[in-house]
């Protein structure tokens, strides 16, 4: 860790304090909305907005980002979203939640563009891996802390406020406060603007993308169905399927942080011993029984098992996919390559968000899981298919993918 610069470490404050706030919303918001009187299946069109706000923002807000430069795109995308979270919170109506989620996912989906190649140009190639594992396990952490805030935090507004909606908006208000304060490290760290003589425009991001990094964009897009299926949903399925508290759920999202971690510090490990391509599939081949044994399980402990295998398992795959995407790619093809993983991603999320909503409306908990270990199964399959002679011992230098 010592081999980072002081850009990466402002930027870890940074991303910390923002996943805190994230993590509160990722226990707390589903369980508001329905206090709210919001069904199952409208909130399931409701939280599209997120997906298809990251589908649309990526290339635009890439380009900004681009233009801006690394810090003033920071600047703006950690403000942006904490007023969303704000408006988030406070409004009523399903059409405004829509629209401020989606206001809040544009300024995620920047988080993610602007962070990939933000990370590539303040590490050399001995410690990039470290810093994207480092990245992912940080923000694993934080996340983690603000599931805990979310279980519990409620039920101590409880004492303050018999409403437990009210409980439930007050909760999000101090998140949205701390995504906010996001923007006060970035205010320290040093500007590395992208060559003025290479200009990133928008045909960078629909012209001159190589076979390679379409099928990188592809196989991200089943790890956005997977995903898609298997998550949005995640604390009505343990609170209402289930019969598990709140306070569970937020527990469990909290100490997924321990297997999460200690996967995905042994990711460059395990990539070392089998090599990135193998250890990424095999990672992603086992995502499916977790899949499995959420679609069948009666139990909120085994749920919680295979809850925290999911999670672990794709966030070791992910960390190490995107060194790999951005190794492999050259600095004028960073940005456009992290915008179409992004792309196909949340894609695929938007596709499966409201069929999951649907199926939950009436009952049915366990298909969306069935369908996204099928989805999982594809997306490892097609990683080493595509891949796997990346992992092949070579004399020359790895391809780049801007180059194939």
């Amino acid at each position: 860790m010592r081999a980072l610069n002081r850009n990466v470490y402002l930027f870890f404050i940074a991303t910390s304090l923002s996943a805190i706030g994230a993590g509160v919303f990722a226990v707390v918001f589903n369980l508001y909305a329905l206090s709210l009187g919001i069904s199952v299946d409208a909130l399931g069109g409701i939280l599209t907005a997120g997906p298809l706000a990251q589908v649309t923002g990526a290339i635009p807000v890439g380009i900004l980002g681009d233009r801006l430069g690394h810090r003033q795109a920071f600047l703006l995308i950690y403000t942006m979203a904490g007023l969303a979270y704000l408006a988030q919170a406070a409004v009523v109506v399903p059409t405004l939640i829509w629209a401020a989620i989606f206001m809040n996912a544009l300024a995620i989906s920047g988080d993610f563009v602007v962070r990939l190649p933000f990370l590539a140009a303040n590490t050399d190639n001995r410690h990039r891996g470290l810093a994207f594992s480092a990245s992912a396990i940080l923000s694993s952490v934080a996340t983690s802390v603000g599931a805990l805030l979310g279980g519990f935090v409620p039920t101590a507004l409880s004492h303050v406020t018999p409403n437990l909606t009210a409980a439930y908006r007050y909760t999000l208000y101090g998140a949205a406060a701390l995504t906010l304060s996001a923007a006060l490290p970035i205010l320290l760290v040093g500007e590395q603007r992208p060559s003025a003589a290479r200009p990133l425009r928008l045909r960078s991001y629909l012209a001159g993308i190589g076979p390679n990094t379409q099928r990188l964009a592809f196989v991200e897009f089943f790890g956005g169905l997977t995903m898609g299926l298997a998550m949005p949903f995640a604390n009505v399925y343990f609170v209402h399927h289930l019969g598990a508290t709140r306070e569970f759920f937020g527990t469990v999202s909290a100490f997924l942080v321990v297997p999460a971690v200690l996967i995905t510090a042994a990711g460059p490990l395990l990539a070392g011993w089998l090599g990135t391509i193998r250890s990424i599939s095999a990672a992603r081949l086992l995502m499916p029984a977790a899949c499995l044994a959420l679609a069948l399980t009666v139990s909120p402990l085994l749920g919680a098992a295979a809850y925290c295998s999911l999670r672990a398992l794709f966030m070791m795959g992910q960390s190490q996919w995107f060194a790999f995407s951005m190794e492999a790619s050259d600095s004028e093809s960073q940005a456009a390559t992290s915008a179409w993983l992004n792309i196909t991603y949340w894609l695929g999320n938007a596709l499966m968000t409201p069929v999951v909503g649907l199926l939950i409306a009436r009952g049915n908990y366990g298909i969306p899981f069935l369908l996204a270990a099928a989805t999982g199964m594809v997306g490892s399959a097609l990683t080493y298919l595509y891949f796997h002679s990346f992992d092949a011992p070579r004399a020359g230098a790895r391809p780049s993918l801007a180059a194939n």
